[in-house]
């Protein structure tokens, strides 16, 4: 009873090791696991170091000490991030597996995707360093050169919102890489080759490793990772408003209460919509036809009596019973739009018994 208990108790306080596999020429790898506002780093390595337990192709990565619920996973190999996906644990096991292959992602809670690679050969573990760069007031993006005891590394900054950057054209840029040592000294090089010394940094022991760049003072800082902001982005639920009416028109509210958009009525005040010529004709009441469709209906009406008119004066034209048509000029449907009888014309009869008496046979 004692044994089950304590294996049960070793069981919920077993931490999470995470493996990544599918890798070419890696040299820095770290999963990240955001759970609301808190990152959680779990630093990678296949060369039989800390929770590695032999060169064979898997990168092995924490232990991760907390035990998450659910999480946002992201990867970041060689200072570049990808959002794996989402991932959820029920129970007490605790298990991540990653892969890639054929150029996707693969992502498991239960199952191990990762197999042994014989002839594997050693590989991290690497340190990241996130560069948030302020006062550079140039323009175009720069680069920042690191010189440490391993050499000597590149990084372009940007100002775009995507990672290391925070947010999109806010004039802070962010620069990521990995770190050619833990003692360094930083360069940034503007539009047209323009050099300028920044100072030298010392690291922090950290997987990955966050300075803020100072360019106008000079100054390199180090600061916790991810103190500034959450490195995966949290999910933006996007709300539809409906747009709000015309000025001067009354709402008229769902009454059902299900949600639908509120539906602008006309007022009976509000000026009418020209049609031909004349007086405007009225709305009748509760007609559920828009502008749009009385339009057409009119356009429709206008163009049929047009060409009734022109069969018909063709028609008694050769009879002599209808007197001549006189044209009129056709204004517009609405105030600077086109004519409903664009390409036609509009007639006026003096005689309008002749003229019905004439039309009615070829509109039947």
């Amino acid at each position: 009873m004692l044994l089950a208990l304590a294996l049960v108790t070793a069981a919920h306080a077993a931490p999470l090791s995470p493996t990544v596999g599918g890798l070419d020429a890696a040299r820095a790898v770290q999963v990240l696991i955001r759970n609301g506002d808190q990152v959680n780093v779990a630093d990678c390595n296949d060369a039989a170091v800390g929770a590695d337990a032999a060169i064979d192709g898997r990168w092995t990565c924490g232990p991760v000490a907390q035990r998450p619920e659910q999480g946002q996973i992201g990867l970041l190999v060689d200072g570049k991030l990808t959002e794996v996906g989402e991932a959820r644990w029920e129970g007490p096991a605790r298990a991540l597996s990653i892969r890639r292959e054929s150029g996707a992602w693969s992502l498991s809670t239960e199952s191990e995707l990762n197999p042994e690679v014989p002839g594997a050969i050693a590989a991290g573990p690497g340190q990241i360093v996130v560069l948030r760069v302020e006062g550079f007031s140039d323009s175009g993006a720069p680069v920042i050169r690191l010189q440490g005891e391993a050499g000597s590394v590149q990084l372009s900054c940007g100002d775009d919102g995507r990672f290391p950057d925070v947010e999109r054209n806010d004039g802070r840029l962010g620069c990521a890489g990995l770190a050619p040592g833990r003692a360094l000294t930083a360069s940034l090089y503007g539009a047209g080759g323009s050099q300028s010394a920044l100072g030298q940094v010392t690291l922090p022991d950290d997987a990955v490793a966050e300075v803020v760049v100072d360019v106008a003072a000079g100054r390199l800082e180090p600061r916790p990772f991810g103190a500034f902001s959450a490195v995966l982005a949290p999910e933006v639920k996007v709300e539809s408003v409906p747009p709000a009416p015309p000025e001067g028109l009354p709402v008229v509210e769902d009454p059902e209460g299900a949600g639908a958009p509120a539906v602008p009525l006309p007022t009976e005040n509000a000026p009418p919509v020209p049609l031909l010529s004349g007086d405007p004709a009225p709305v009748p009441p509760g007609s559920e036809s828009g502008p749009a469709s009385r339009v057409l209906l009119f356009g429709l009406m206008a163009a049929a009596v047009a060409g009734g008119l022109v069969v018909a004066s063709r028609k008694t034209r050769r009879n002599g019973d209808l007197p001549a048509l006189e044209r009129l000029p056709s204004p517009p449907l609405l105030p600077g739009g086109p004519t409903v009888l664009a390409g036609g014309c509009q007639l006026r009869c003096p005689d309008p018994a002749s003229l019905a008496k004439a039309l009615l046979p070829t509109l039947a």
